[in-house]
């Protein structure tokens, strides 16, 4: 419905059903359809009244139209009378026609004084007519002039109460609007504070995981210095113990002794070192490690808990906050609208009484408007009537008089009855002007204040949107402290995985101590394999030594159950025996001097990887020595060395 169009417009071309389309929240759908359908009903209403009235209209001008053609038919019915002489009947015949004219005149004299007479009467009924008509109009005027300034008062008041209205609206929705900044402001305060107790919170956690990959790293190299430390004293030790192995091939039997207590106080010291250093680097590190878990599991706990705590601390009150905002929110619009609907149906029955008031007071103008019709159409009829029959008492003596006064007076009541008849149109059409205009006008005030109440619907909706706007904004402020929470929580996991990487790495340093551990078991082992062949070597020269003293003491007759002397061949034996001596690593034979019989110069053995051979062929103590050197050799084979063997060799 546009403002300004006429209101029965709209009766024609209205559709039988409403069609809106939805653009945005505005008014309930039912209630606009329950409107527009009581709107379209008095327009139809208001259209049927106005078809009666032009029906009416319609009647009254047939009824004229009907009274024209009854005068016509009464100036066609009567004749034109000529005045005739009458000398020719006879003096009395004319002194009778004469008395009759003048009679007859007298009686036209009398006709035209009662004519005259009811002309005064009807000029004075149509004057005391038209004065009641225009006093009539002068008190619808005044009436209407009233209830204009009435309406007027009405519409002011009305629109001064709209006013207050809109104005404690705006009031609402900005103390609503103020209410909201505060809250958002409220919340935006306490999401800074979140935000920063969030990145206060990150920077603790980052600076304890830089601490802690500090700590791990500081461990870590001193881990890899300590390896070193331990890698650089068993190389150290090694070369110590190679040196002293040279040391003790090159003495000979008499640095054996020295060398072999030195070398077993070495291993003995390299031993109890190592294991120092193992046992050390095993407690620190397990110290390390172990307090590295703690801290860390103490400090992944204590953020944890903080986290879980301020987490649960924030959803709780960020919950509280909403419940609280949207309760409002909900109490503000469900009074809003409360308030809304209240005005609404004030103003729809303050609508509907000045519509039902106006609908009666045209109606009752209507009314007598018709009634006033009624009674002059009564009253000329009758005068018609009676000057119809007046006319046709005199019509045979004064057919033309009496036809012209007819004429005049059926004319003049022709025109005070087109008069009355076009009066009555005109004030029925000024009434029902101002009463559409009236109508049109409280439609386009009703129309005017449910905009204004609609826009300030709007903008309380749009500051509501606004509030749950910034409300979204806070959950997004929400959700980027979880997501730098969630990054600090994937900091952690680095640092954790920089922890179980120093772990690894720890792993693998105390592999590498494990293999050094069995390196040094292996130069202890080669050790142990040296003095086994050490002392496998003095057993063999002190045999050697007694078979000599032996064989020098009796050369003759050797005894059955003693081994041959060194140089005296065997039966079945040659003269070469082979002796188990010690060797060095690299190879290099041992010199043994041996005394021989009737002081000769000392038979030298020699103990090498070779056969050593005294003369020529073989004894069966060379197979014996064999034997036990193939015995030996095999254990030796087993650990990776080589089979040794010593001779002895004479002069």
């Amino acid at each position: 419905m546009s403002h300004g169009e006429e209101l029965f417009a709209l009766g024609g071309d209205v559709a039988t059903e409403p069609s809106f389309e939805p653009a945005f929240r505005g008014y309930e759908k039912r209630q606009v359809d329950r409107y527009v359908a009581r709107a379209e009903h008095e327009i139809a209403t208001l259209t049927a009244e106005r078809e009666q009235a032009y029906t009416q209209i319609h009647k009254l001008a047939g009824q004229v139209e009907v009274i024209q053609r009854d005068l016509a038919n009464v100036r066609r019915q009567v004749g034109v009378v000529d005045r005739a002489s009458f000398r020719h009947l006879g003096p009395r015949v004319e002194q009778i026609l004469t008395l009759a004219e003048e009679q007859a005149d007298a009686i036209q004299a009398s006709a035209m004084q009662d004519i005259e007479t009811k002309r005064g009467e009807a000029e004075q009924l149509l004057a005391d007519a038209r004065e009641q008509a225009a006093v009539a109009l002068r008190d619808f005027e005044i009436a209407l002039a009233a209830r204009r300034e009435e309406e007027d008062r009405a519409s002011t008041a009305k629109r001064a109460e709209a006013d207050a209205m809109v104005a404690q609206a705006a009031d609402e929705a900005a103390r609503l609007r103020e209410a909201g900044e505060a809250a958002h402001t409220r919340a935006q305060d306490e999401a800074t504070q979140l935000v920063e107790a969030g990145r206060a919170a990150i920077a603790k956690a980052k600076q304890e995981a830089a601490q802690i990959q500090e700590a791990n790293k500081a461990a870590h190299a001193q881990a890899q210095q300590e390896v070193t430390q331990l890698r650089e004293a068993g190389k150290a030790a090694h070369a110590q113990v190679q040196q002293e192995v040279a040391q003790l091939r090159e003495a000979g039997k008499a640095a054996h002794a020295k060398a072999k207590h030195e070398a077993q106080q070495i291993i003995e010291q390299a031993a109890e070192s190592g294991r120092r250093s193992r046992a050390e680097t095993e407690a620190y590190v397990q110290r390390m490690r172990t307090e590295t878990e703690t801290y860390v599991q103490q400090a992944r706990a204590q953020t944890q808990q903080e986290l879980s705590a301020w987490r649960s601390r924030v959803e709780q009150e960020i919950k509280e906050r909403q419940a609280t905002s949207e309760k409002e929110i909900a109490d503000r619009r469900a009074a809003v609208e409360q308030e809304f609907t209240q005005w609404r149906d004030g103003l729809e029955q303050q609508y509907a009484a000045k519509r039902a008031e106006l609908e009666r007071e045209a109606a009752n103008l209507r009314q007598q408007a018709e009634e006033d019709a009624v009674n002059l159409r009564q009253q000329a009829e009758r005068y018609d009537e009676d000057l119809r029959r007046q006319a046709d008492e005199y019509a045979e003596r004064v057919r033309r008089e009496a036809e012209e006064e007819t004429e005049e007076v059926r004319q003049q009541a022709t025109v005070a009855a087109a008069e009355i008849t076009r009066l009555a149109e005109e004030q029925a059409a000024e009434i029902r002007r101002k009463a559409d205009e009236h109508v049109a006008v409280s439609k386009r005030q009703y129309e005017e204040y449910a905009a204004t109440a609609q826009q300030a619907l709007a903008t309380t909706q749009q500051h509501l949107a606004s509030t749950q706007q910034e409300a979204v904004a806070g959950r997004q402020q929400l959700a980027e402290v979880m997501q730098e929470i969630a990054q600090a929580q994937q900091t952690l996991a680095d640092i954790r995985q920089e922890a179980w990487l120093s772990r690894q790495e720890s792993d693998q340093l105390e592999q590498r101590l494990a293999d050094l551990r069995k390196q040094m078991t292996g130069e202890g082992e080669r050790l142990t394999d040296v003095q086994n062949s050490a002392a496998q070597a003095e057993r063999q020269v002190t045999q050697a030594e007694t078979e000599v003293r032996r064989a020098t003491e009796d050369p003759a007759e050797p005894p059955t159950d003693q081994p041959d002397p060194i140089g005296s061949p065997v039966e079945g034996q040659s003269a070469t025996e082979p002796v188990a001596a010690a060797t060095t690593d690299d190879g290099q034979p041992v010199t043994v001097s041996a005394p021989v019989e009737g002081g000769r110069e000392p038979v030298k053995s020699t103990v090498s990887g070779a056969t050593a051979s005294t003369g020529s062929g073989s004894g069966s103590g060379s197979g014996e020595a064999k034997s036990k050197r193939s015995g030996k050799g095999g254990t030796e084979k087993d650990r990776g060395t080589k089979a040794e063997k010593v001779s002895v060799e004479s002069d």
